[in-house]
């Protein structure tokens, strides 16, 4: 599908699906209200020409963050974003509907946001499971690893692949969300259970919270069925150094949580008006 871009002002805008005349995108943008504790720095839901937008501010993570904020050098990681979720769509994996990537040119740095279309009455994955019973967290393991497979096989590599990136339409399907740093490459093995290891610590990040409870079949079942289109033995191949990787990327979470704690993302980030 072909790219419309158009400037408004300080404000490229490229768009991946319908049009939107520019001004009155950013306009709308601007004077929604920013909804906090979805992603690092919220969203907006923007209503304009009879489309309900979703609208994703990027923010730096990691340690960094500090000092980097919502600043960013060039437009690249927006569009690289976007561009992907296309990519998925168009070969028919489920994805969340690109609409517009765009990019705010500062006095040298950018501003970045991703629209995309709006899912009515989805929920994440981790709402979902949390709400559910054992047989329903059963079927939506089985299902999620035959769509980890679909995405390894499509090529991309999603490094930061967890239950808030996915969501649960209300007729049961999984649509996948922020593609933000994902790649397009030969996806080898040894990718697919990085993708896999980020999926796990992160459930065992939300049990550690009393957030989530699943037992250890939920999990086994999760790995069986990748296992079983992959040809190996999940669990086992899993099995070496997690325990290690497992205590530095929750001594990570403390720094980041000490540094930037809840009080910032319920604020979310500034959005001028």
């Amino acid at each position: 599908m072909a790219v419309l871009e158009k400037q408004a002002g300080k404000f490229r805008v490229l768009y991946y699906s319908s049009f939107l005349e520019p001004v009155s995108l950013i306009r709308n943008l601007f004077q929604s209200r920013v909804i906090a504790h979805k992603g690092r720095g919220g969203i907006r839901i923007v209503e304009t020409g009879g489309l309900t937008l979703v609208v994703r501010k990027y923010v730096h993570g990691g340690l960094f963050r500090a000092f980097t904020g919502d600043l960013f050098l060039t437009g690249k990681r927006v569009v690289s974003e976007a561009e992907t979720m296309l990519y998925l769509q168009e070969r028919g994996f489920p994805v969340v509907a690109p609409f517009a990537a765009i990019v705010e040119r500062g006095f040298i740095l950018k501003r970045l946001y991703l629209v995309t279309l709006f899912e009515e009455h989805a929920v994440s994955l981790l709402e979902y499971l949390q709400a559910s019973g054992k047989r329903q967290r059963m079927g939506v393991a089985k299902r999620l690893a035959r769509l980890l497979w679909e995405l390894r096989h499509a090529g991309v590599y999603h490094p930061d692949l967890h239950p808030g990136n996915v969501l649960v339409t209300p007729d049961g399907r999984l649509l996948f969300l922020d593609f933000d740093r994902a790649v397009r490459k030969s996806v080898r093995p040894r990718d697919a259970r990085s993708m896999i290891r980020r999926l796990c610590r992160f459930g065992d990040k939300m049990e550690r919270q009393g957030l989530l409870a699943t037992d250890r079949r939920e999990k086994a079942l999760f790995l069986r069925a990748y296992g079983r289109l992959a040809g190996e033995d999940m669990a086992a191949r899993m099995g070496g150094g997690e325990k290690l990787r497992g205590y530095l990327h929750r001594a990570g979470w403390r720094i980041e949580s000490a540094l930037f704690g809840e009080r910032k993302c319920r604020q979310g980030p500034h959005f001028p008006d």
